[in-house]
């Protein structure tokens, strides 16, 4: 853990390497079955080294990872910072749109038309946007709420795993 109190990056890329596993033992893979089916070559005990975090990877091979287990990377990305404990004023927040669209709660209403528009640009079929913290600030202030109480309300809608 870092002196402030928040996760450090080791502590994250620990949770990455638990999701990541979590992912292939849910696809009834072995490291090695997995291994097969990465373009990129690399040997078991790499991946077992990702898996426990024991080694760092780089975005991309996280990307190729999830590819091959068929998973998605953002909201693999985003179970592992749940499970790292990241605050989510620190890193913002990942969301379902569609979970935010379908919510009927009136006082949810700018929300949800925030929501059905970035589904409306954002084309690519998964429903998950990433909210930086200045966003967060931003709807907060639009929404009249505090930053932190934005906060709360956005947890309420994480990505579907």
């Amino acid at each position: 853990m870092r002196t402030d109190g928040g996760p450090s990056a080791d502590d994250i890329t620990r949770a990455a390497g638990l999701e990541l596993r979590q992912a292939r033992i849910a696809a009834g893979l072995t490291l090695a079955q997995l291994v097969e089916r990465l373009p990129s070559g690399i040997r078991v005990p790499t991946l077992a080294g990702y898996e426990t975090g024991s080694r760092s990877f780089t975005v991309g091979r996280f990307v190729e990872i999830c590819v091959a287990l068929g998973v998605s990377g953002p909201n693999l990305l985003a179970a592992a910072v749940r499970r790292a404990r990241v605050s989510p004023m620190r890193a913002g927040a990942v969301i379902d749109l569609h979970a935010i669209a379908r919510d009927r709660r009136a006082d949810r209403a700018a929300l949800r038309r925030w929501a059905r528009h970035r589904l409306d640009v954002d084309s690519d079929g998964e429903g998950v946007a990433i909210v930086e913290p200045a966003t967060v600030r931003e709807m907060a202030a639009l929404c009249g709420l505090s930053e932190t109480a934005m906060t709360i309300l956005l947890e309420q809608y994480p990505p579907n795993s």
